[in-house]
């Protein structure tokens, strides 16, 4: 797709990466009138810090003070918001290409090409996603009864919900109001605030059935899933589920984004190639430190780098000569 924007360039800038530090060089990008394209991985914002630690305490989130990555991201967003961002989110960058003269192009996953003036890589150490089940028999489900992403179909009846962490238990509960059955089967100890896991208890209460063990073979008929059984302490059970949802955290989704150059400009982040830009963890990848405090500050000097880039500030007039007689 090529994107055109009513903002002082014809295009808009690409993103890579909706972390904390991507979302504020969006947000910079557009209070310098370049209209931010945000791709990412995942299926929401916040990266890896909200996905993995959501109610992990973030202390050097500049004005923020002490702030839950799950809440810092939703700040970032709503700050964001007046510029009319586009957000490309559950789809993986894979290449890039491209220049100033005729523009960036960035290839995803789900083979899109996205059209930009400029490119700020703000992906840290590579694209993650939600870990996928290994299990016999996942082959023979159909993609629509295996979801990673928490959602939970009107028609869903039985529910099986795979995960030990704050996601998997409120995918748990949000699903226990609309199913016949609900299902939480964990390999590891439980994860929850006291808040949470009272929640949980009432739940388990009320019907929620909850079994430490490993899924270890799913059963089908036609790509319809019916049963899905697991092994613990306790030994084998299976349960009865026409939807399975996987909770079970990141992984990475392959290799890098290919096209990345290394950084030539420490202080702005720029390139090799003059329009790309890397900051924060994405530092890394091509040379230097990331932390998420510097990753801010990473990404102001890049959307004003950027920016001049795309629209090259006018030169100033020359002074006057005056000649005394």
């Amino acid at each position: 797709m090529t994107l055109r924007s009513q903002e002082k360039t014809a295009l808009p800038a690409l993103v890579v990466g909706a972390g904390p530090v991507g979302l504020y060089a969006a947000f910079q990008l557009g209070m310098r009138g370049v209209r931010p394209v945000i791709v990412d991985s995942l299926s929401f914002a916040g990266g890896q810090l909200a996905a993995l630690y959501p109610e992990g305490v973030i202390e050097d989130a500049p004005g923020a003070g002490p702030v839950s990555a799950g809440a810092l991201a939703a700040r970032l967003e709503a700050q964001l918001a007046p510029f009319r961002p586009l957000r490309l989110y559950g789809r993986r960058a894979t290449a890039l290409w491209g220049g100033l003269e005729g523009g960036f192009n960035l290839e995803t996953e789900t083979g899109e090409t996205i059209t930009g003036a400029a490119v700020i890589f703000a992906g840290g150490a590579g694209a993650m996603r939600p870990k996928r089940l290994v299990a016999e028999g996942v082959a023979a489900v159909s993609a629509d009864a295996i979801r990673y992403d928490g959602a939970v179909g009107r028609d869903a009846r039985a529910v099986a919900v795979v995960g030990e962490g704050p996601a998997a238990i409120d995918a748990a509960l949000a699903a226990a109001p609309g199913a016949r059955r609900v299902t939480l089967i964990h390999a590891l100890p439980l994860r929850a605030n006291e808040e949470r896991a009272a929640r949980l208890a009432a739940a388990a209460g009320s019907g929620l059935d909850i079994f430490q063990g490993a899924v270890e073979r799913l059963r089908a008929e036609g790509g319809r899933l019916e049963t899905v059984e697991a092994r613990g302490e306790a030994g084998s059970r299976a349960f009865d589920a026409d939807l399975l949802l996987v909770e079970a955290g990141l992984e990475y989704a392959g290799r890098g984004l290919t096209g990345l150059a290394p950084v030539a400009d420490a202080a702005t982040g720029e390139t090799e190639v003059p329009g790309v830009f890397a900051i924060g963890g994405g530092r890394e990848v091509v040379g230097g430190a990331g932390y998420l405090a510097a990753g801010f500050a990473d990404a102001l000097r890049a959307a004003e780098a950027a920016a001049a880039r795309l629209a090259p500030p006018a030169p100033r007039a020359h002074a006057r000569r005056f000649e005394i007689a």
